[in-house]
């Protein structure tokens, strides 16, 4: 199990590395991607958007409560 644990943290932190390597070339061309197209403005807030399709979906869905998580486990 340590050993898969090891290799998935490998592998997470090769691609971010990858990433951020490409965000730092992406920056030099004047802060624009591969496609030509800033991705300064990409979030948005569609909360409400979700709830009302998660509520129209499914009427009778009750709240859960929240998972407590000691922190023991590895």
């Amino acid at each position: 199990m340590i050993g898969f644990i090891r290799g998935v943290t490998a592998r997470i932190g090769a691609a971010q590395k990858a990433a951020r390597a490409a965000a730092e070339q992406g920056g030099e061309a004047g802060g624009k991607g591969a496609g030509g197209r800033s991705g300064a403005l990409v979030l948005a807030d569609r909360t409400t958007v979700v709830e009302a399709r998660l509520a129209a979906q499914y009427p009778k869905l009750n709240k859960a409560r929240p998972t407590k998580f000691k922190g023991t486990g590895y």
